[in-house]
């Protein structure tokens, strides 16, 4: 169970730190 937990909050961290670079990489472009 608490192992399933981790495993989940590994996923959103990547699928947050792709997003959060995405943006990042957006915004550089706009400035």
């Amino acid at each position: 169970m608490i192992e399933d937990i981790n495993l989940k909050n590994a996923e959103v961290l990547a699928i947050l730190t792709m997003v959060f670079d995405e943006v990042q990489g957006i915004y550089e472009l706009e400035k």
